[in-house]
């Protein structure tokens, strides 16, 4: 057996690391994003499907406000109602 098309688990710890990073730094265009769309919006709750599901996705849940009060609620089941605000055309560039 040739170990020639492995590839070491050290490069599945760096591309790890890369996505942590990107993921980490994407939290602050989320919040400003969120904040742009709703201005009283202080937390955008996210949630794992349970049940049959096993997979790691998550779904928008809600924008909550700073006393955990749901300014938007999001609905899985009516896309048609879905539609987000529009957010300053400096964070839609980005």
């Amino acid at each position: 057996m040739t170990t020639a098309n492995l590839t070491p688990s050290s490069a599945f710890d760096d591309a790890r690391a890369k996505a942590c990073a990107a993921a980490g730094a994407m939290i602050p265009l989320v919040a400003r994003t969120l904040h742009a769309q709703y201005s009283t919006g202080r937390y955008l709750v996210l949630t794992r499907p349970t049940g049959d599901y096993d997979d790691d996705s998550v779904m928008l849940h809600s924008v909550r406000d700073d006393q955990g009060e749901i300014v938007r609620e999001f609905n899985p089941y009516d896309l048609q109602n879905e539609r987000l605000p529009d957010v300053p055309e400096e964070i839609a560039a980005l």
